[in-house]
């Protein structure tokens, strides 16, 4: 069983700013995140064009700023950049583990500690859990019904039709 004071599950934006946080703040921070690098939404999302719709500056953490921000946007690749590099800041004075994959939480009253399970089998226990798991980070593909048949039809007697 791995003993932590803060469980940290996502290892995006919110979840290792968070983990900064609290390790600033003296807490033992441990972080599982279930793809194999940080980044969260903005590692899953790739299309074209994907990029933050307000200015960097209110999307970015001051510590890890990056000076290429300037212009006033910041596209996938850019906001990737900047979570390797609060990443990097946070693989210092927190344990973070990749492609481990959380499948259940359970609180116990009797010790009041939160129980986690992981896919790989490992048990982790902690006083504190912080869910940063995100919500755009699985694609969602829309249902539509399928077309109506397209029916063809007669034109009346005696009128042309041009082709």
């Amino acid at each position: 069983m791995i003993d932590t004071e803060v469980l940290v599950v996502g290892g995006g934006l919110a979840g290792l700013g968070a983990a900064h946080y609290l390790t600033h703040r003296g807490r033992t921070v441990h972080v599982l995140e279930r793809s194999s690098g940080p980044g969260g939404t903005w590692r899953e999302n790739t299309y074209p064009g994907c990029e933050c719709d307000i200015h960097p500056a209110l999307y970015s953490y001051s510590f890890t700023r990056l000076p290429s921000w300037i212009s006033g946007q910041a596209d996938h690749h850019q906001i990737l950049r900047h979570s390797r590099l609060l990443a990097d800041r946070i693989h210092r004075t927190a344990r973070v583990d990749y492609d481990t994959e959380v499948t259940a939480c359970r609180w116990n009253d009797t010790d009041a500690r939160w129980y986690v399970h992981t896919r790989t089998g490992a048990l982790h226990r902690a006083r504190f859990l912080l869910l940063a798991t995100g919500a755009l980070n699985v694609p969602r593909i829309p249902r539509f019904a399928a077309p109506s048949p397209v029916r063809s039809c007669t034109p009346p007697a005696g009128t042309t039709t041009s082709t």
